[in-house]
């Protein structure tokens, strides 16, 4: 058993992001059985019998004089030994148990009315055979993700009232029960957000979204630079275009990126930042991240300090 860390990023758009860290126990699964026993080697086969013993010799016709005596036959040779039977070949290996695998649940809630949506499909992005979990009336889902490699979820797919989101999380990042929480936007206030501001919903580009963890004063840009942003958010959630930096939100959102793979990076002139669960970078306040035409992504939280 080993404590892991339970990693909490929130998707922010309109309400407030929340970020946290806590213990949890983690549990490993175990191995597969052993092959099987060796066979047992065959029991020699038995000696055949010897032959018969000869027959008796007839007797001679009565005549002139007496027939000869038949002579008997002889005996028969020994049967030969039969040979050892084969030795059994051993037994097959036992299937491997659950060790290629790492429990990973993830609570996704409506960032507006900060309440956990039901049946919301969340799946490991293109995985093959497909991994998806629904979530239950606690907005919890269970999934059994790849030790040691890199995913990317999908969520609201399946939901056509929901945007479409997709989250990034790192190897580094997932150990035997941990968790996040994220959030999903409803396709009515995905576009209330728009046109608050004034953008045009462009459904062959991509959304990035971030938080600072209640950072002011950070700044976030994404590399190759396209669409419109930085966007920072006012203390109260709402988008505001004349802010060129972090409020006490801590949130930014690029709108209208050109699908492909950006790097997002948040820069805090009063110290440093690290990203909390997403893959590696370039440096450690960056993380990469898919962008794809009509959906938001969303970037692990930011830690500066």
């Amino acid at each position: 058993m080993r404590r892991v860390l339970v990693a909490c990023v929130a998707l922010f758009l309109a309400t407030a992001a929340v970020a946290c860290g806590s213990d949890d126990e983690g549990s490993s699964s175990p191995g597969g059985s052993g092959g099987g026993t060796a066979g047992g080697a065959g029991a020699a086969g038995t000696a055949g019998s010897g032959g018969g013993t000869g027959g008796t010799g007839g007797t001679g016709t009565s005549g002139t004089g007496g027939g000869t005596s038949g002579t008997g036959g002889a005996s028969g040779s020994a049967g030969t030994a039969g040979s050892a039977g084969t030795a059994g070949g051993a037994g097959t290996a036992g299937a491997g148990g659950g060790g290629n695998t790492t429990t990973l649940t993830v609570t996704v809630t409506d960032i507006v009315q900060n309440t956990p949506i039901h049946s919301m499909d969340v799946c490991v992005y293109e995985a093959q055979p497909e991994n998806c979990a629904n979530t239950d009336d606690f907005g919890l889902a269970t999934l059994e993700v790849p030790t040691g490699e890199d995913i990317v979820l999908t969520y609201g797919t399946a939901l056509s009232n929901f945007r479409t989101h997709v989250l990034a999380v790192g190897a580094s990042a997932i150990a035997n029960g941990t968790h996040i929480t994220t959030g999903a936007l409803l396709e009515s206030m995905a576009s209330f957000m728009f046109s608050n501001v004034g953008i045009v919903d462009d459904a062959t580009k991509g959304h990035v979204v971030g938080t600072a963890f209640q950072t002011e004063g950070a700044t976030a840009a994404i590399d190759p630079a396209s669409g419109e942003g930085p966007i920072y958010t006012e203390a109260s959630g709402m988008p505001n275009l004349s802010l060129t930096e972090t409020s006490t939100a801590g949130a930014f959102l690029f709108t209208n990126v050109e699908p492909g793979t950006v790097e997002v990076s948040v820069d805090y002139p009063a110290g440093s930042c690290v990203h909390q669960l997403g893959h590696q970078g370039s440096a450690p306040n960056a993380t990469p991240v898919p962008v794809h035409a009509g959906w938001f992504t969303a970037v692990s939280a930011f830690v500066c300090n």
